[in-house]
């Protein structure tokens, strides 16, 4: 197993809002993107998207990026900041 990745999916998403903070967004997307395809319905989901979409943002993919922020507000409307995104 990689250093980054975790066996529940609190964890994982730890190591992806770990990740952000230093800006490795390298491992922001594979942390977020582990914890959206092992939990999808897990209440840290919803967080992982948004840090998926995010990492694409922040790499300079704004068109993966908009179908990534589009994913989080099709597959979790509830857990969304509309104004934010």
């Amino acid at each position: 197993m990689g250093k980054w990745r975790r066996d529940r999916a609190k964890a994982q998403l730890e190591v992806a809002k770990e990740a952000a903070t230093k800006e490795d967004w390298k491992t922001v997307y594979k942390a977020s993107r582990r914890t959206i395809h092992e939990w999808p319905l897990s209440d840290y989901a919803p967080e992982a998207q948004r840090l998926l979409a995010e990492s694409f943002e922040k790499q300079g993919n704004d068109e993966r990026a908009f179908k990534e922020y589009q994913n989080l507000l099709t597959l979790y409307p509830q857990n969304v900041d509309y104004a934010e995104i």
